[in-house]
């Protein structure tokens, strides 16, 4: 398994939280973008990318705003940009078989989803509502 962040605090805190679960064994914490690193192939892509739209992060609850850095939440003018450098990035690595699970904001569903179609023909979109109800993970899989 291998742990990616393009924070470095981030990626320490990960560490330090993996090491105490799993004492190091088969797994890494890397620092960097995205998945660009990463050779492949690999089976999974499970992400919680930013997502809101970066005209929309003044608007947001004082507490996220005053506590969680920018680059955690600001997914660019559409919301959507990281997120679609994830997709664009994984068809180069992703096992045909493989999978990708990503955190989105439910306006957002259709547009990814169209992206995943187009880039992923062979597999099989869904969408999990979460438990208010709004469509919040969006899957690729292979059946």
């Amino acid at each position: 398994l291998v742990s990616i962040d393009i924070s470095t605090n981030a990626a320490k805190i990960a560490f330090k939280n993996i090491e105490s679960i799993t004492k190091g064994h088969n797994f890494n914490v890397c620092i960097g973008d995205l998945v660009k690193a990463i050779k492949g192939p690999i089976d999974l892509i499970a992400a919680n990318l930013p997502y809101i739209p970066t005209g929309r992060i003044p608007k947001l609850q004082k507490e996220i705003v005053l506590y969680e850095p920018k680059t955690a939440l600001d997914g660019g003018v559409q919301g959507i940009e990281v997120i679609t450098r994830l997709i664009n990035q994984s068809t180069r690595i992703l096992k045909p078989s493989g999978a990708i699970f990503l955190e989105i904001d439910p306006g957002q569903t259709h547009i990814i989803e169209n992206e995943l179609h187009y880039l992923f023909p062979k597999h099989t979109i869904n969408i999990v509502k979460d438990l208010s109800g709004q469509e919040r993970i969006l899957s690729v899989t292979k059946l």
